[in-house]
């Protein structure tokens, strides 16, 4: 590694524009994505509003962590149905289809760190 690859980047969540996420269906703020040299792939914050899904979805070549920073969520795969809550993490291997539903009395808002396999 060279000396110019090794530096601390700091980003602050304010100051990234927030973009629609899964067909509109809520916001996210791409924190980190393509860093190079590591396993991350994608760090964002994801905004939900009351009753709103991220719809069915897979990841084939991704893990993801879902950390809930504020709200309640009801995290499914075909197979499963997990309800979570602030501070809760949650982990979805690759190649399983998923969708994270908002179920509180306001907005979801939940970090997801996407990492390559």
């Amino acid at each position: 590694m060279s000396k110019a690859d090794e530096k601390i980047i700091l980003r602050n969540a304010k100051d990234i524009q927030l973009e629609d996420a899964h067909g509109k269906a809520g916001k996210r703020r791409v924190i980190f994505s393509g860093i190079p040299k590591s396993k991350i792939s994608a760090v964002t914050i994801g905004y939900l509003p009351k009753g709103g899904v991220f719809d069915w979805h897979m990841h084939d070549d991704l893990d993801e962590i879902m950390f809930i920073m504020k709200g309640k969520a009801l995290a499914e795969s075909r197979t499963q149905k997990l309800k979570a809550g602030k501070g809760s993490f949650i982990f979805f291997p690759h190649g399983i289809e998923h969708r994270q539903s908002n179920i509180g009395s306001g907005e979801l808002v939940a970090e997801f760190m996407r990492i390559k396999i």
